[in-house]
């Protein structure tokens, strides 16, 4: 715990520092630096029942970083941080797949169909993006790299890895959960969930086929 809330620090002061004088939503990424904390406090104060739920989310912060990291050093060395956008639901896949491997039920029907369904999203999102993204770097990155020149190496990292990473952690705080539960039989609740989530999903494909 101890080093996760330093490099967390860190991670918040770095970013605090790097944001540029001229760069209009500075409150926009000050909110995001402030997110940081919550998975923390949450671990912290983690009512009875759900103290391992929130220590998943908590590690799955640090697989993140990681994975971000990698992706910017990927998108530095290539010119082209439109690779975000091919990286993204890697990243999603990568902390559903922690909390996977610390799922409270093992390999049981509910967190295989949990993994199962993102690994399917995260195939056709990642296939999707690639058509565009992998060879030429899109909008609004390009425009990006042109207004903050020298000064984009350090920045592109916050501006665009470690800003939708937070997004991204909060928005896969469910994977903690659900891995969590303790009982791995397939109930009603998660019939009709993937129920939604099929719908969800043909929304999406069909909606990036006409586009």
């Amino acid at each position: 715990m101890g080093v996760l809330i330093a490099v967390a620090g860190l991670l918040a002061v770095a970013w605090l520092f790097s944001i540029p004088a001229d760069f209009r939503a500075r409150r926009w990424h000050h909110i995001h630096i402030a997110l940081i904390a919550v998975p923390f406090i949450a671990a912290a104060w983690a009512p009875s029942g759900l103290e391992t739920a929130a220590s998943i989310l908590l590690m799955s912060g640090g697989v993140l970083l990681g994975l971000c990291l990698a992706a910017w050093l990927a998108g530095t060395a290539l010119r082209n941080h439109g690779l975000m956008d091919i990286a993204y639901p890697l990243m999603v896949l990568g902390m559903a797949g922690f909390a996977f491997s610390q799922s409270a039920s093992g390999f049981s029907p509910h967190s295989l169909l949990l993994m199962g369904l993102v690994t399917l999203w995260c195939v056709r999102l990642v296939s999707h993006a690639a058509r565009t993204n992998f060879k030429v770097e899109q909008e609004p990155y390009a425009t990006l790299r042109r207004r903050y020149a020298s000064r984009w190496f350090s920045w592109s990292f916050f501006a665009v890895y470690a800003l939708q990473g937070m997004i991204l952690w909060v928005w896969c705080a469910p994977f903690a959960f659900a891995m969590a539960a303790p009982s791995g039989d397939l109930s009603v609740a998660d019939l009709i969930g993937a129920g939604i989530w099929i719908v969800g999903f043909l929304f999406q494909a069909v909606g990036d086929w006409q586009l």
